[in-house]
Parts: structure tokens; sequence; C-alpha cells
């Protein structure tokens, strides 16, 4: 870092894409990650550096499409930004931790299908994410969700397990979506095992839905609800205690469409 403030980091990158059929193609990059960090950070802070690789393959064909990546991040620093939002102390707002190493890996997965019925047309389409966060070195932090860490503690509030499913119903008519969506529970701070109450969020299943009617012309009818099922989950510890999601919220209105869809 220069005397001025202004530093040159460089950021190399490498990709490549294979289509060895016209409905399949595979995909490889490497790339180097860097987050700056804010003006006025104590002496000694680092800022975010990390290696990322991706592997996987795609498939799209007329009636559907597969996905499935294989991701991972080697942070040499990872950084903690302590917000209100984090439970962080007023002297401590925007102020930023050295996070040491850590490793972020994992397995993305996507795939949809469509189907014509007469007038109507159907789709389905889900996704499904593995991801693996530990630090790999161990070091005590003033930053609340890391805290004392051990080389091998999992991340505070990275899910391990996240996974989506759609389905929609279409028609000249209009258009009936309902999604599902599920995350897993997370750390509130930086740990191993099972832990304790107070230590995990609640693993989540939410389920919305919506629909849009044609009036006349190019004006719909819409109307959304999201968590459908008014299901109550604890999902953060912070700032100050235990937090739950939204309750159930029904929306309606009125949209212009030019496309007519």
């Amino acid at each position: 870092t220069a005397a001025d403030g202004w530093s040159v980091v460089p950021l190399p990158g490498f990709g490549a894409a294979w289509q060895p059929l016209k409905e399949l193609s595979f995909l490889a990059g490497v790339h180097r990650g860097f987050s700056p960090l804010a003006p006025g950070q104590a002496a000694g802070t680092l800022p975010e550096d990390s290696v990322n690789v991706e592997l996987g393959g795609r498939w799209k064909g007329r009636r559907g499409r597969a996905e499935l990546i294989g991701f991972f991040n080697r942070y040499s620093n990872i950084v903690g930004t302590c917000t209100g939002s984090s439970g962080c102390s007023d002297d401590q707002l925007n102020v930023q931790f050295n996070g040491g190493a850590a490793n972020v890996g994992g397995l993305e997965a996507s795939g949809g299908v469509r189907g014509k019925f007469g007038d109507f047309s159907l789709s389905a389409d889900g996704s499904y994410t593995l991801t693996v966060a530990r630090f790999a070195s161990s070091f005590s932090s003033g930053f609340t969700q890391f805290g004392n860490v051990h080389e091998g503690d999992d991340l505070p509030y990275v899910p391990m397990h996240t996974a989506g499913l759609t389905l929609g119903l279409e028609h000249d008519f209009g258009r009936a979506t309902l999604a599902a969506t599920y995350v897993s529970a997370m750390r509130d701070h930086a740990g191993q095992g099972a832990g304790r109450l107070g230590d995990f969020t609640e693993a989540q299943l939410l389920v919305d839905a919506s629909f849009s009617v044609r009036l006349i012309g190019h004006l719909f009818l819409t109307a959304k609800v999201t968590n459908l099922l008014n299901s109550a989950y604890v999902v953060s510890y912070r700032p100050f205690g235990a937090r739950p999601n939204a309750p159930v919220t029904a929306m309606a209105g009125l949209t212009w469409d030019l496309d007519g869809r």
C-alpha cells in the first residue's frame, strides 16, 4: 500500500468452456477475489483476499435444463464487519476485523422442466446448494460473531443446506405460482459440534404463492402471499436476542404488462 492510500491489486482470472454436444457444456474457472478495507480501519487490519475455483456442467434441452457446479473458495483472510444488525456496540460500528484463513466449498445444483397441455403451460424449477464454510486458523477477535475461533470452526450465518422448488401454471388468462424455500439452521457465532440453546438459528421452510389474472388487454390483477403457512422460526439472534421471520403477508395490485404475459 502506498503512503497516499492508493494500492494496485492484480486480479487475475482464467475461465474455459467446452461444448461437446449442442445441449451439453462444461465449464471451469479460477479467479482471485479481493475486497478492500473501508477507510479509517485500525493498523494491522488486512483486506479480504481469496482464490476461487469452480467446475461443472450444464445441459439444456427442449423441455428441460440441468446444471451442477462445484466451487471452492480459499480465503487467506476473511473479513468481518460490525454493523447495527450484527449486534455491535456503537463504538464498533463499521469497524472491520481480520478473520484469518477460511475455506468455503460446496455444490450448486439446479434444474427445471416445461410441459404444454392444451392451452396450459406447466413448469417446475428446483435448486439446491451445499455449502461447507470453516475457519482454517485459530485466533481471538473483538468481532462478536467470531470471538475465540479454533481451526475447523464453522463460519456464522452460513447455512449448509439451501433448497428451493417453484411450480408454475400459465394460461393466456394469467399465471399461478407456488414456491417453497428451505434454509438449514445456521450458527450464530463460530464454533463446532451440536452447541447449546442460542448457538443456532432454526431451520426454515417457507411457502409463497402468487397469481395474476388478465382483466382486459394488458391489464392484470396480481396478488402475492408470502409465508403462506404462517410458519414461525428463529432466523437470527442479532442484534439483541432472538428474531423471528416475517409472518404471513398478502399484497395485491394492478399491473400493466406491455408483453401481455
